[in-house]
């Protein structure tokens, strides 16, 4: 009981301090900076943005590239006037790409950088195309004689803590299951 009440307490203190961070940057950027303030906690944060800096560029330049528009790219920083984000801005426009800094929280940018995990570095690739390696759907194939082995694999990856490439995963083993059945 007495554990119970002191998580409790705890969670309850990280809410406020996450709240004190997230009004102290939000007042710091519009009134010291100028510079709008975000909270990506809510927001989608866009593949196509990450692919312009690797995540280690990120986190030692202390950006988080969250959204890509056009010749547009919007990204967070804890503190604008950093070397990070000059250097951040200057591979920008070596690249025709105007920069759009937000101002945002530790835990905005520790959004950006761990979603990094979760996207493909893929090679080659075209917008709204697939490949599929017809060896690993053969592969698969030869493991699921049954609907409940598709359910089993995909119960599997699903459940597994490494969301790279998942999405492309959980696809060949619905292909190769609708496929083989």
């Amino acid at each position: 009981m007495l554990q119970s009440h002191d998580s409790d307490h705890q969670k309850k203190i990280d809410e406020i301090r996450h709240n004190e961070e997230e009004d102290l940057i939000k007042i710091l950027a519009e009134q010291r900076y100028g510079l709008p303030y975000i909270d990506l906690a809510l927001m989608a944060i866009e593949n196509d943005a990450l692919r312009y800096i690797t995540e280690e560029e990120a986190r030692t330049l202390g950006v988080g590239p969250f959204k890509i528009t056009g010749k547009n790219i919007h990204a967070a920083i804890h503190t604008p006037n950093t070397p990070g984000a000059v250097k951040f801005k200057e591979l920008m426009e070596e690249k025709s790409i105007t920069t759009h800094f937000y101002m945002a929280s530790v835990a905005s940018l520790e959004k950006v950088w761990d979603r990094y995990k979760e996207i493909s570095y893929a090679t080659t690739s075209r917008i709204g195309g697939l490949d599929i390696q017809s060896d690993v759907l053969k592969e698969i194939a030869g493991n699921v004689h049954t609907l409940n082995d598709v359910t089993r694999l995909l119960t599997e990856l699903i459940a597994e803590n490494s969301g790279q490439h998942k999405i492309s995963r959980l696809l060949e083993v619905v292909l190769a299951g609708g496929i083989t059945l």
